[in-house]
Protein backbone atom coordinates (compact mmCIF):
# COMPACT_ATOMS: atom_id res chain seq x y z
CA UNK A 1 0.00 0.00 0.00
CA UNK A 2 2.89 2.33 0.72
CA UNK A 3 4.33 1.83 -2.76
CA UNK A 4 0.91 2.32 -4.31
CA UNK A 5 0.43 5.55 -2.36
CA UNK A 6 3.77 6.85 -3.64
CA UNK A 7 3.04 5.79 -7.21
CA UNK A 8 -0.47 7.29 -7.18
CA UNK A 9 0.58 10.57 -5.59
CA UNK A 10 -0.17 13.37 -8.09
CA UNK A 11 2.85 15.52 -8.96
CA UNK A 12 1.19 18.56 -7.39
CA UNK A 13 0.71 16.65 -4.10
CA UNK A 14 4.27 15.25 -3.82
CA UNK A 15 5.37 18.35 -1.89
CA UNK A 16 2.14 18.76 0.12
CA UNK A 17 2.55 18.78 3.88
CA UNK A 18 1.39 15.57 5.56
CA UNK A 19 1.65 15.95 9.30
CA UNK A 20 4.68 18.21 9.68
CA UNK A 21 6.71 17.27 6.58
CA UNK A 22 6.14 16.98 2.82
CA UNK A 23 4.57 13.82 1.40
CA UNK A 24 7.83 12.85 -0.33
CA UNK A 25 9.87 13.22 2.86
CA UNK A 26 7.44 11.04 4.83
CA UNK A 27 7.56 8.40 2.06
CA UNK A 28 11.36 8.37 2.00
CA UNK A 29 11.50 8.30 5.81
CA UNK A 30 9.39 5.14 5.83
CA UNK A 31 11.44 3.46 3.09
CA UNK A 32 14.74 4.22 4.80
CA UNK A 33 13.55 2.94 8.17
CA UNK A 34 12.16 -0.23 6.61
CA UNK A 35 15.64 -0.73 5.16
CA UNK A 36 17.30 0.03 8.49
CA UNK A 37 15.02 -2.11 10.66
CA UNK A 38 15.35 -5.09 8.31
CA UNK A 39 19.12 -4.97 8.77
CA UNK A 40 20.19 -7.90 10.89
CA UNK A 41 22.28 -7.40 14.02
CA UNK A 42 25.96 -7.29 13.16
CA UNK A 43 25.38 -6.22 9.56
CA UNK A 44 26.32 -2.67 8.56
CA UNK A 45 23.44 -0.25 8.59
CA UNK A 46 22.32 0.95 5.18
CA UNK A 47 23.70 4.16 3.78
CA UNK A 48 21.38 6.83 2.51
CA UNK A 49 20.96 6.05 -1.23
CA UNK A 50 23.27 8.07 -3.46
CA UNK A 51 20.30 9.88 -5.02
CA UNK A 52 19.14 11.22 -1.62
CA UNK A 53 20.75 13.90 0.49
CA UNK A 54 22.17 13.12 3.94
CA UNK A 55 19.57 13.20 6.71
CA UNK A 56 16.72 13.05 4.17
CA UNK A 57 15.05 10.29 6.22
CA UNK A 58 15.16 12.23 9.48
CA UNK A 59 11.93 14.19 9.00
CA UNK A 60 13.70 17.53 9.36
CA UNK A 61 16.25 16.36 11.94
CA UNK A 62 19.81 15.07 11.89
CA UNK A 63 19.81 11.29 12.00
CA UNK A 64 22.54 11.12 14.65
CA UNK A 65 22.08 12.07 18.30
CA UNK A 66 21.17 14.62 19.56
CA UNK A 67 18.82 14.71 16.52
CA UNK A 68 18.88 18.50 16.21
CA UNK A 69 16.64 20.16 13.61
CA UNK A 70 18.19 20.68 10.18
CA UNK A 71 19.07 24.24 9.25
CA UNK A 72 17.49 25.64 6.05
CA UNK A 73 20.79 25.25 4.17
CA UNK A 74 21.00 21.55 5.18
CA UNK A 75 17.62 20.71 3.68
CA UNK A 76 18.18 19.29 0.24
CA UNK A 77 16.01 19.15 -2.85
CA UNK A 78 12.78 17.22 -3.25
CA UNK A 79 13.57 13.56 -3.88
CA UNK A 80 12.36 11.96 -7.12
CA UNK A 81 9.07 10.10 -6.83
CA UNK A 82 10.18 7.22 -9.06
CA UNK A 83 13.33 6.65 -6.99
CA UNK A 84 11.39 6.61 -3.72
CA UNK A 85 8.89 4.12 -5.22
CA UNK A 86 11.72 1.89 -6.47
CA UNK A 87 13.39 2.00 -3.05
CA UNK A 88 10.16 0.87 -1.42
CA UNK A 89 9.79 -1.94 -3.97
CA UNK A 90 13.32 -3.16 -3.24
CA UNK A 91 12.39 -3.63 0.40
CA UNK A 92 10.18 -6.63 -0.48
CA UNK A 93 13.30 -8.60 -1.40
CA UNK A 94 15.13 -7.45 1.72
CA UNK A 95 12.17 -8.49 3.88
CA UNK A 96 12.14 -11.97 2.34
CA UNK A 97 15.89 -12.36 2.86
CA UNK A 98 15.80 -10.97 6.38
CA UNK A 99 12.94 -13.16 7.56
CA UNK A 100 14.44 -16.20 5.84
CA UNK A 101 17.69 -15.76 7.78
CA UNK A 102 16.01 -15.61 11.19
CA UNK A 103 15.99 -18.48 13.65
CA UNK A 104 14.09 -18.99 16.87
CA UNK A 105 17.23 -17.87 18.68
CA UNK A 106 17.81 -14.74 16.61
CA UNK A 107 14.17 -13.68 16.93
CA UNK A 108 14.45 -14.02 20.72
CA UNK A 109 17.69 -12.00 20.72
CA UNK A 110 18.29 -8.27 20.82
CA UNK A 111 16.76 -6.04 18.14
CA UNK A 112 20.15 -4.76 17.04
CA UNK A 113 19.22 -1.11 17.66
CA UNK A 114 20.20 0.61 20.89
CA UNK A 115 17.03 2.71 20.85
CA UNK A 116 14.81 -0.38 20.51
CA UNK A 117 15.27 -2.34 23.75
CA UNK A 118 13.24 -5.31 22.57
CA UNK A 119 13.63 -8.66 20.88
CA UNK A 120 14.25 -9.00 17.17
CA UNK A 121 10.73 -10.44 16.78
CA UNK A 122 9.24 -7.40 18.53
CA UNK A 123 11.33 -5.13 16.27
CA UNK A 124 9.63 -6.64 13.20
CA UNK A 125 6.28 -5.67 14.72
CA UNK A 126 7.62 -2.23 15.60
CA UNK A 127 8.71 -1.80 11.97
CA UNK A 128 5.27 -2.85 10.74
CA UNK A 129 3.52 -0.41 13.08
CA UNK A 130 5.84 2.38 11.92
CA UNK A 131 5.00 1.65 8.28
CA UNK A 132 1.28 1.50 9.05
CA UNK A 133 1.38 4.81 10.90
CA UNK A 134 3.00 6.79 8.10
CA UNK A 135 1.39 4.90 5.20
CA UNK A 136 -2.00 5.66 6.77
CA UNK A 137 -1.10 9.35 6.89
CA UNK A 138 -0.09 9.32 3.22
CA UNK A 139 -3.17 7.39 2.09
CA UNK A 140 -5.46 9.72 4.06
CA UNK A 141 -3.79 12.77 2.51
CA UNK A 142 -4.38 11.29 -0.96
CA UNK A 143 -8.03 10.58 -0.20
CA UNK A 144 -8.49 14.23 0.75
CA UNK A 145 -7.45 15.21 -2.79
CA UNK A 146 -9.64 12.56 -4.42
CA UNK A 147 -7.03 9.82 -4.94
CA UNK A 148 -7.89 6.41 -3.54
CA UNK A 149 -5.38 3.74 -2.63
CA UNK A 150 -6.78 0.22 -2.71
CA UNK A 151 -6.23 -2.12 0.21
CA UNK A 152 -3.49 -4.69 -0.37
CA UNK A 153 -4.30 -7.87 1.51
CA UNK A 154 -2.76 -11.31 1.79
CA UNK A 155 -2.20 -13.05 -1.51
CA UNK A 156 -2.35 -9.87 -3.56
CA UNK A 157 0.70 -8.63 -5.43
CA UNK A 158 2.52 -5.87 -3.61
Amino acid sequence: MLRKAVEKCPADHWEAIVGERPFWENAFHIAFYIDLYLTRPGEPWPDTPDWAWPNAAGLGRHMEPPFEPLSPEEIGPVLPQDKVAAYITSMSEKLTASLGAETDGSLAGESGFFWLPMTRAAAYLYNLRHVQHHAGQLCASLRRVGVGVDWVGMGQPA
